[in-house]
């Protein structure tokens, strides 16, 4: 955990010395709400649609999934017994180079009745093929 964290930080550094005012910042802010739609539409599979191929997530227990594949499997366990998930980004950056960003805001959880808030971060990678697909994705709870 403490390697992501370290991870993340250094792409939040690298996003920093782009400007929140570049139009293409936009597209990020665009993916990150396609991406709560369609999450809340389609569940799991929205989550394996916009993983990167190397994507991680912290999940509980202090594990991390790593791949579409297991990120997926994890977020069908969860949809599967109730938990909803919903959040609206409130920031975009992309690096100067232009091939990593970062999008944060809030989220709001449901999972057994109890409702849960907090800030999120998703770093996101520029695909070959023009795409942004998220390299890491992670929350913490108010």
């Amino acid at each position: 955990m403490k390697r992501l964290s370290t991870i993340a930080l250094l792409l939040l550094t690298a996003c920093a010395t782009s400007s929140s005012n570049e139009p293409n910042a936009d597209v990020l802010l665009k993916a990150d709400r396609e991406f709560a739609k369609q999450s809340a539409a389609r569940g799991h599979l929205a989550w394996y649609e916009f993983m990167a191929p190397g994507a991680s997530k912290p999940a509980n227990g202090g594990r991390v999934l790593t791949g579409p594949q297991e990120i997926s499997d994890n977020m069908l366990a969860a949809f599967g017994s109730g938990f909803t998930l919903s959040w609206e980004p409130a920031r975009a950056q992309i690096s100067r180079g232009g091939k990593l960003g970062y999008t944060w805001g809030r989220y709001h959880s449901v999972f057994k009745g109890k409702a849960r808030e907090g800030t999120y971060m998703t770093v996101w990678e520029k695909q070959p093929d023009g795409s942004w697909k998220v390299l890491f994705d992670t929350g913490d709870p108010d």
